[in-house]
């Protein structure tokens, strides 16, 4: 359980909450861009919030280390962001103001300005650096990916920025279904022998903050329901005008998985490592496949069933 509080807010009758990427939120004030993913627990005993809670002090360099500075865009526009540390607690400046505070022994995200939860800088705080931090806690970690599931299987696909990552992954047919549209939360399941997507993730570049899925699925269809991660598809746009596939050697593979995981600059030491293994085992336990494809958006199509054409051949 993630306990959201925000500065100034009394736990009242309004308390809501939510499930995402397998974790019950639990938030002072309805979020309105997490409507989609609002949900009842029968028993209230784990879900309350304290009736009284006591702010932390403000994390600066007298009192904590920077760990991060750099730029990221937030809100419509690119930031300067700071992350400080200090044993449990983490914070997060934008543009030189304390704006979201973490606690990872509770597991906990204070907001610190006067804005509202669930919209704006507040929500992609929350729902971003915030939370993924907080999901490493339960070895869940986020790729910066589209995910779809096909008739050859559940396929992540990563890719640079601006080469056509969604706009492939947005496309719905009796063959290719979309999961995830930005981000695609990641765990080793129980028997340490599948990697599992957890799909109920907020997409903030989509209506609604959710992909949506057709209640009229033919017999042909995707089950949308499955968790396991088939493939994990790295586009390259090239020039040229053929397509080509290659799989990944294991180190090769390996890197994409780090390099393409969400707030990975923000992690300590510990989850570093901890993040080591685990894209290890992504990368034993999942093919790890470069596309390269001409740069033509109107040629996603032939794209699409040319994936669908080599996976089902390689099982």
């Amino acid at each position: 359980m993630i306990r959201i509080t925000g500065r100034g807010l009394a736990s009242d009758a309004q308390t809501a909450h939510y499930r995402v990427a397998d974790q019950e939120l639990v938030c002072q004030k309805v979020m309105d861009g997490l409507a989609a993913y609002s949900c009842d627990f029968p028993t209230h005993q784990t879900t309350d919030l304290p009736e009284e809670f006591v702010e932390s002090p403000i994390m600066t360099a007298t009192n904590s280390t920077l760990r991060y500075r750099g730029e990221a865009y937030f809100d419509r526009k690119f930031r300067e962001v700071r992350y400080w540390r200090s044993n449990i607690r983490g914070q997060l400046d934008i543009d030189g103001l304390p704006v979201c505070q973490i606690n990872f022994s509770e597991p906990h995200i204070h907001v610190l300005n006067a804005e509202p939860l669930g919209v704006g800088l507040n929500l992609e705080l929350i729902t971003g650096p915030a939370l993924v931090l907080l999901l490493t806690l339960d070895d869940t970690y986020c790729l910066h990916a589209g995910a779809v599931d096909t008739v050859a299987g559940r396929i992540g696909i990563i890719a640079e920025s601006g080469a056509g990552k969604s706009t492939l992954s947005q496309h719905v047919d009796d063959q290719w279904r979309q999961v995830s549209d930005d981000i695609m939360p990641l765990r080793i399941d129980d028997s340490g022998s599948t990697i599992e997507v957890l799909a109920d993730f907020p997409q903030l570049k989509l209506s609604d903050n959710r992909v949506e899925h057709s209640d009229n699925d033919s017999g042909n269809s995707p089950d949308v329901g499955r968790k396991k991660l088939d493939y994990l598809l790295r586009i390259n746009p090239v020039p040229g005008s053929s397509i080509s596939f290659s799989v990944l050697p294991r180190v090769q593979a390996m890197l994409q998985v780090v390099r393409h995981t969400v707030a990975a600059k923000l992690f300590d030491s510990k989850t570093l490592r901890e993040h080591a293994r685990f894209a290890k085992k992504v990368s034993t336990l999942v093919p790890v496949i470069e596309v390269s494809y001409p740069r033509d958006l109107h040629k996603l199509d032939h794209l699409r069933q040319s994936i669908i054409d080599y996976l089902s051949s390689t099982t």
